[in-house]
């Protein structure tokens, strides 16, 4: 049988169109590979998967908004599934074998890297169960001894150096000192000192406040520049004992600006507001999430001793629903070598 052209017209566009959806069928090209780089200094910034694009969305608040895919701040990389968010992305990490040692991951070649991202195809999705979201994980670690429970201590060697707010940042110090009544589900009574610059953050520590905070079931807020509680997450916190976690108004937590670092081997009294100034600020973290991004390996690598941080090249997997995009972080820096502008390089495969 033969078609009248109008009608051959019609069937093509059809079959053209049925084929327009799938990124990698039969016949169709792949979408090209895209670069963008975002200014993750001061906050999360936010990309989502749209079409065949990674594309920077504002969000209001990302605890509520499926409207993003995948979350970068300084160092750190989140999801939007699990704890990261109401969302159901999840990513995987393509990683190599074998860790690479520090002086490896300053050797290695962009070009080449960007050949082992340009291998991966379709063919590489493995099964959706072996995506990851992700899990919380809290800047004030570690902060007792044991499991949680009635032997559980208090570790009275790490001190713990916050900073809160970015333009005029205060500095603090903060300590555990004891747990009593504790259970597995709760700590029971948790006694903290802490110490805070003046108002205007600068000079010295002030005196040391010390304090024991009851705790139940509901968490409890503290502002550590007042010494009071405050009634909800809404209010004006710095951290909250919440079971046997303690959160930083930050990041995974909260929508403050407290960062936090530690140390055990500088004693509570020894530790000074000049020495915690003196820390570099990348060595400080917000309360963040444990995923794809930072288990076994994380996409950077820094090194303390100049201060830089070096593009490792390892190759993720993001997956919302049936799309995949293949991702790759190959820079820390702009062009003019602003720290935190963070180039993402990807590719949609499905």
């Amino acid at each position: 049988m033969t078609l009248r052209p109008a009608v051959a017209a019609l069937l093509l566009g059809a079959s053209l169109s049925a084929c327009s959806d799938d990124a990698t069928g039969p016949g169709t090209a792949p979408p090209a590979t895209g670069e963008i780089t975002v200014d993750a200094s001061t906050g999360f910034a936010y990309l989502a998967m749209d079409g065949d694009s990674l594309r920077s969305v504002a969000v209001a608040n990302p605890s509520t908004s499926t409207a993003w895919d995948i979350g970068l701040f300084g160092l750190s990389t989140i999801v939007n599934g699990g704890a990261g968010g109401p969302g159901s992305t999840a990513a995987l990490c393509l990683c190599r074998p074998t860790n690479l040692t520090i002086a490896e991951v300053q050797a290695l070649n962009a070009t080449t890297e960007r050949q082992r991202f340009d291998a991966i195809t379709a063919a590489d999705i493995p099964a959706a169960s072996n995506f990851r979201t992700d899990t919380l994980v809290p800047a004030i670690a570690s902060w007792f001894t044991g499991a949680p429970g009635a032997s559980a201590t208090a570790n009275s060697q790490r001190v713990f150096v916050f900073v809160v707010g970015q333009a005029a940042p205060i500095y603090g110090k903060l300590q555990v000192t004891g747990i009593t009544g504790a259970t597995a589900t709760q700590p029971g009574a948790v006694t903290i000192r802490w110490a805070v610059q003046p108002g205007s953050g600068t000079g010295a520590f002030g005196a040391a406040q010390t304090q024991t905070f009851t705790l139940g079931s509901a968490p409890v807020y503290v502002n550590l520049i007042t010494g009071a509680t405050v009634s909800s997450a809404s209010g004006d916190w710095h951290i909250a004992f919440d079971g046997w976690r303690i959160r930083a108004n930050s990041g995974a937590s909260g929508t403050g600006t407290v960062s936090v670092t530690y140390g055990d081997s500088t004693p509570f009294e020894v530790m000074s507001a000049t020495i915690a100034r003196s820390v570099p600020i990348v060595a400080f973290a917000r309360d963040g999430f444990a995923g794809a991004f930072s288990q076994p390996d994380r996409q950077w690598e820094y090194v303390s001793s100049s201060n830089t941080v070096y593009a490792t090249y390892d190759n993720y997997l993001l997956r919302r629903g049936e799309t995949v995009f293949k991702v790759q972080f190959p820079s820390y820096y702009d062009a003019q070598g602003q720290s935190r502008r963070i180039t993402v390089r990807y590719q949609r495969l499905r």
